[in-house]
């Protein structure tokens, strides 16, 4: 038998005033197989001062592979092409995976720190 798989994700951002507000859904499916899930995500980014920007996230992931994701993220203008940025995660995962990996096991409290510097040519 062959499974079909099929991925389908809208989202959408606006800005309120200077909150900017992101929307994520999507739907995945794996027919032939128990690998169906449903998610989304919420977020909102504000700028702290001219070069400062945070961010806050959260993400959830129903069915097969649940799991949830919070995030918060600061980035900071070095200059007009440069940007440093830091984000911290925390994972909620069930035994079948979720949205960081599967090791087969209970993943409930994983954390993850992103370091970087990004620059655009």
């Amino acid at each position: 038998s062959t499974d079909t798989v099929s991925n389908t994700a809208i989202g959408a951002n606006t800005s309120l005033g200077e909150l900017g507000v992101h929307l994520m859904y999507s739907d995945n499916s794996n027919k032939g197989a128990t690998g169906n899930s449903t998610g989304y995500q919420l977020g909102v980014s504000y700028p702290l001062t001219a070069s400062l920007k945070a961010g806050l996230a959260h993400a959830d992931n129903k069915n097969y592979g649940q799991g949830s994701q919070t995030s918060l993220s600061l980035d900071y203008s070095l200059s007009k092409r440069t940007l440093a940025y830091a984000t911290y995660s925390r994972f909620e995962n069930s035994s079948t995976g979720g949205l960081m990996g599967n090791d087969n096991g209970s993943q409930t409290g994983k954390y993850a720190l992103i370091l970087g510097v990004a620059h655009s040519f």
